[in-house]
């Protein structure tokens, strides 16, 4: 591909590619890419029969808001079955921040639970109304499952 330069300007950011194609460009970017490291905030396990997710949920209705943290897992006997939900030991911890609608700056929150079953859900905070909580930077979960075998696969969620 050729420096823009190289092709002949017709006027200002106006810019002749061949004959009966025309480019404008006026220096700033046509597209502009950022890249954003997507948290994994699920993970299978090698052998692929245990899979957990860790997340932040929010729920918000007219009359209630709330948000917190949680784990899942789901097992499956073999790679050739669909995942359904584990039933087996859980942790969940986290160091997050989040805002809410009576804080000027996000709340700080860390904890731990551990449990059994498929789900660890933990509810942060809640408040009267409509409003939205979000998970705020910096911010660390970590969701652990034990597999079948005795070890354990953990999603982390890093904002």
């Amino acid at each position: 591909m050729n420096d823009i330069e190289s092709y002949p300007k017709i006027s200002f950011g106006k810019y002749q590619l061949e004959k009966g194609i025309l480019l404008y460009y006026t220096g700033n970017p046509i597209i502009e890419v950022t890249r954003i490291p997507v948290p994994i905030p699920t993970r299978v396990a090698q052998d692929g029969r245990t899979k957990v997710q860790a997340s932040f949920w929010k729920s918000r209705t007219v009359f209630k808001s709330s948000c917190g943290v949680q784990v899942e897992a789901w097992s499956r006997e073999n790679v050739n079955t669909d995942f359904t939900s584990a039933d087996t030991d859980l942790e969940l911890f986290w160091d997050i921040y989040f805002n809410i609608p009576v804080a000027p700056l996000p709340s700080p929150c860390q904890g731990s639970k551990v449990g059994h079953g498929n789900i660890i859900r933990q509810q942060l905070y809640w408040c009267s109304g409509y409003y939205n909580m979000n998970l705020m930077s910096p911010s660390h979960i970590i969701g652990r499952a034990k597999c079948w075998d005795g070890s354990w696969i953990a999603a982390n969620v890093d904002k």
